[in-house]
């Protein structure tokens, strides 16, 4: 055990000390914590350049177009801005140093300048083809030029008595126009061929618009605390970002494992290790040294995570025994997933050689970013219960099912652990016999059936 640990404060200390962990572990979130503000400072300064140019019409109804000029002028947008800016103050909940001026500010960063478009009214018999012609001679930000051209069906407004449903219009836009201004004069014939119907049926627009708009506030939740603004998107997210930092924590320890034995494989230094120690001393020092590795990878995220929630009081999103089964299915998971990676490094001579037995373990560990969006939504159905108990998938699934909003009943958690540890002795079981054979043997990479000689033999 002396040998073994000491194998594992070298293997530690060579990965931690690195400006390379130094890096990726400490200034890169430093860095992120910094960059991230400024990012978003600059960009909130920034706005697109406003859109300029004619929007062409045929409408053969007559109704349409009037409606539609309106529905572009710049006045009208920007009203429909404010009321849009209001309507999301009501539904995101209030962050440190916002207000109604920092979200119509966040509405018109995300909108851009307010677009000036001049419609231009063609003939009822004009042709349509020959309007579309007009937009290739269109100019970029030239008021005369056409960027986009419609045509009103005739009955658009008043459906024909052997029609099954109303027509529409047809929209011809400049190529690469700005998709939110694309979206301005769509919603504007759209919100204009309703209201023409509305009139032409005898309806007012205000009392339908009253009948079909409920000014209801925002969701809350009450807490301990108080109440406050609902966060269950937030506890939707909260699922994965957890499953998110077991994975990579995992996935960082193994790949260091895997990177380190192939070197002192390919350099020969394990020549000299296996003359002081024995193959399953050895391969048990490396892979604690890099579970020590992957905890403190976790230890640090997650600890930045929680402080953050702390900061905008959402601590009471987290229950405090998620932290442990977090740290207890990493423990399992790391033990099924570097033992599989300890024994590829040691079964080839270099990375190239790896991927080959790498490529079938990382596409089943794309089950687990699969179903991240797809688990929290249903914790308990079957399909989360059996993946649940299948390793080496199983710690991140339940690491999805644990910090839903629905947690599974602690039998399921402590089974799912079980099969877990299992799955770790298992995999360490088998990575030592192909360990304890491949440190030494070069050349040629083996197949999957010499390995299981390997197993076979050790």
């Amino acid at each position: 055990m002396k040998r073994i640990l000491h194998i594992a404060g070298r293997e530690f200390a060579s990965t931690v000390l690195t400006k390379g962990f130094l890096i990726g572990a400490v200034v890169v979130p430093a860095i992120l914590a910094v960059a991230i503000p400024v990012i978003i400072f600059i960009i909130s300064q920034q706005k697109a350049p406003p859109i300029v140019g004619t929007v062409a019409i045929i409408d053969p109804t007559g109704e349409v177009a009037p409606r539609l000029v309106e529905y572009l002028r710049p006045e009208a947008i920007a009203e429909r801005r404010g009321e849009l800016a209001q309507e999301i103050g009501q539904v995101v909940p209030s962050v440190p140093g916002g207000g109604s001026g920092a979200i119509e500010q966040a509405v018109d960063q995300a909108m851009g300048e307010l677009p000036d478009l001049t419609v231009d009214v063609l003939p009822p018999d004009a042709d349509f083809d020959t309007a579309k012609e007009r937009i290739l001679q269109a100019v970029k930000n030239d008021p005369d030029s056409t960027i986009a051209v419609a045509l009103v069906d005739t009955d658009a407004v008043l459906k024909d008595d052997d029609a099954e449903r109303f027509g529409a219009f047809n929209l011809t836009v400049l190529p690469r126009l700005d998709e939110r201004t694309i979206g301005e004069i769509r919603s504007g014939l759209n919100r204009s061929v309703l209201d023409a119907r509305y009139a032409a049926n005898g309806y007012e627009t205000e009392l339908i618009e009253a009948l079909t708009r409920v000014g209801a506030p925002a969701t809350s939740e009450i807490t301990e605390e108080g109440e406050r603004t609902s966060t269950s998107a937030l506890s939707f997210i909260l699922p994965v970002v957890m499953m998110m930092l077991v994975l990579g924590a995992v996935f960082t320890g193994g790949q260091y494992l895997l990177t380190t034995t192939i070197e002192e494989k390919s350099n020969r230094v394990v020549e000299v290790l296996l003359s002081a120690v024995s193959p399953t001393q050895l391969m048990a020092g490396k892979i604690l040294g890099q579970m020590v590795v992957g905890l403190s990878m976790l230890a640090i995220y997650s600890g930045v995570g929680i402080s953050a929630l702390i900061a905008f009081s959402l601590a009471d999103l987290i229950n405090p025994m998620d932290i442990v089964w977090m740290f207890l299915f990493f423990l399992t998971g790391y033990g099924m997933i570097a033992s599989l990676m300890a024994s590829a490094g040691a079964a080839v001579n270099d990375l190239r050689e790896a991927q080959t037995f790498m490529t079938p373990i990382m596409m089943f560990m794309m089950i687990p970013y699969l179903m991240m969006l797809v688990i929290p939504r249903a914790p308990n159905s079957t399909l989360a219960v059996v993946l649940s108990f299948i390793p080496p998938i199983n710690p991140f699934i339940m690491m999805l099912r644990i910090a839903s909003n629905d947690p599974p009943p602690f039998w399921q958690i402590l089974l799912a652990l079980l099969v877990s540890i299992g799955g770790a002795v298992v995999a360490i079981w088998l990575a030592g016999k192909i360990f304890r054979v491949g440190m030494l043997m070069f050349g040629k990479p083996p197949d999957f059936k010499t390995l299981i000689r390997w197993v076979r033999m050790a």
